[in-house]
């Protein structure tokens, strides 16, 4: 078991249910056959080049710009 302090009720619904419709950005094939714009690609690119994902000591996954991880 962790020492993990107990997460808020606000931290508990936000990630249970905000962050299915809420969480990070990312493009995907959302429907069989759609191919992305380039609009979408291009913004793809510039999301991965400024963002990394970071997992946390408690296991959760973190997006945090290039360049501020400790």
């Amino acid at each position: 078991m962790t020492d993990s302090p107990r997460r808020s009720w606000g931290m508990r619904f936000t990630e249970r249910y905000l962050l299915r419709f809420f969480g990070p950005p990312e493009l995907g094939s959302d429907r069989p056959g759609r191919r992305a714009s380039a609009d979408e690609t291009a913004r793809e690119d510039q999301l991965h080049a400024e963002l990394t994902r970071v997992v946390g000591p408690d296991g959760r996954v973190y997006l945090v710009q290039r360049g501020e991880q400790g």
